[in-house]
């Protein structure tokens, strides 16, 4: 039941256009922190500012001033503490500091109390602890609203007013809880953890839900380039995607049939050159040696052009079977049957394994064609495998004299060959490299040339781990 549900959730909307799915994405996103911030003023509300009407400090101060009049200054902080409630707290204060003159209704509190207490205005004060700046300009505009005229002004926030005793000690009235309680803030700011840590994942699923489709999409094209034959892509995602796909399908049921109409053809050919080359074999036999030798050595080299031909047509387009196999055992065995024949072939590396995915029989093709040309060319092959970037590789170096530079892509070409002679014991068919790569490529590789610093050149083998 639960994976009928969350099936039917991931499936919700697959096939809405993209830009319908963005603004969805929006939208519940959107929602989501708007619910976020509906849970943070539920949850934990503000607390609600303190105020204290002025005419309820002025009655303290009043009762507080006659009762330090009447005892030892000593006494005054105890009084002091005596009187203090738990909104309004009444402190002695040497020598304050007072900070930026008062402005607004904060003079106009100072005159106040003056004139209800019969003091002097130069004995009352008020100060504005952390956040004076802004206060004062909040204040400035409330005195042009007409502040003058009220006659209960509440106490500002985080605001005191002082009366002077005598000399340097003054009497202040403040409120005791200020612009923030540290438990609504720890609270606040644990609330938007949670959602931050919450919405996030949530932001990452949406995404890899919206990107999955294209994902899918890319991996099926990089598919198509190695493997022909991959089966059709499954239509699903947004709407222009699955259009995309449709098309797409279609592109590669046109490729596979050109393919498969050219192979056949060829194969066509083939199967009625041999015939006639057949004949032309039992007609040589007449001839008298040695033509019936060279005859015989032509002939030879015909159906070789032929046989590398249809290979290496079916090689650029087969689907041949891919199976885990370990590329240092393969390139091992190889250079040990080689050695066993006599060729001057050696292998280094550590011989740890290293595993790819790939046609054993392409594979075995391709190294072979690497250490034969090195073996022909280059008078050895010094053979290695090891692992880069995640990367298996296979270097064959040889000793010979190299390729010229602007030469060494050429020789991938189909039936390019830098000899001018078309003896296959010395120049081969000019197919060997060519369908090296091509099956190199068809396993998500490549092969490439390289000369050395010191001489010689290298073959290298690249394919994916």
């Amino acid at each position: 039941m639960r994976g009928s549900v969350l099936s039917r959730i991931r499936h919700l909307g697959a096939g809405w256009p993209l830009a319908t799915q963005l603004i969805v994405l929006m939208a519940v996103t959107l929602v989501l922190a708007q619910v976020v911030n509906f849970l943070v003023l539920v949850v934990t509300p503000p607390r609600p500012f303190v105020i204290v009407p002025l005419n309820t400090v002025v009655k303290g101060f009043d009762t507080l001033i006659g009762a330090m009049r009447a005892a030892p200054q000593a006494a005054w902080p105890a009084i002091a503490d005596r009187a203090s409630t738990a909104t309004l707290r009444y402190e002695i204060v040497v020598n304050p500091d007072f900070g930026d003159p008062p402005e607004g209704v904060m003079q106009l509190m100072m005159r106040r109390t003056a004139q209800r207490l019969n003091l002097a205005p130069s004995a009352v004060t008020a100060r504005v602890h952390g956040i004076s700046r802004y206060w004062r300009s909040f204040n400035a505009e409330l005195a042009e609203g007409g502040a003058e005229t009220l006659d209960m002004m509440p106490i500002p926030i985080q605001a005191g007013i002082l009366v002077q005793l005598n000399g340097d000690t003054w009497l202040e009235a403040q409120i005791v809880q200020g612009l923030g309680d540290r438990a609504w803030l720890f609270g606040v700011a644990s609330l938007l953890i949670a959602a931050v840590l919450t919405l996030v994942p949530a932001a990452i699923l949406f995404a890899r839900w919206l990107s999955a489709p294209i994902k899918h999409f890319a991996s099926a094209a990089e598919e198509l380039g190695r493997n022909p034959r991959a089966p059709l892509l499954a239509e699903a995602g947004p709407s222009e995607l699955r259009k995309a796909i449709r098309s797409f399908n279609r592109m590669q049921q046109r490729l596979q049939r050109f393919v498969s109409d050219r192979t056949l053809m060829l194969g066509a050919i083939s199967h009625d050159l041999r015939t006639p080359i057949q004949r032309m074999r039992y007609r040589v036999e007449l001839v008298p040696e040695p033509e019936r030798a060279r005859f015989n050595a032509d002939l030879d080299e015909i159906e070789a052009m032929i046989s590398a031909t249809l290979a290496f047509v079916r090689e650029d387009h087969s689907a041949a079977r891919r199976e885990p196999l370990d590329l240092n055992a393969l390139v091992g065995a190889l250079c040990a049957d080689a050695a066993d024949a006599g060729q001057p072939v050696q292998m280094g590396g550590d011989g740890g394994r290293i595993v790819v995915k790939g046609d054993p029989i392409g594979l075995r093709r391709i190294v072979m064609n690497l250490i034969d040309n090195a073996v022909k060319y280059g008078g050895g092959a010094e053979v290695e495998v090891s692992v880069e970037r995640e990367r298996a590789i296979v270097a064959v170096r040889d000793n010979g004299p190299g390729i010229p530079q602007d030469s060494l892509e050429d020789v991938f070409q189909p039936f390019r060959r830098l000899e001018a002679s078309r003896n296959k014991s010395t120049g081969g068919t000019g197919l060997g490299l060519a369908i090296a790569r091509t099956t190199a490529r068809a396993h998500g590789g490549d092969v490439i040339l390289r000369n050395l610093p010191h001489g010689g050149l290298m073959a290298r083998l690249e394919l994916p781990i």
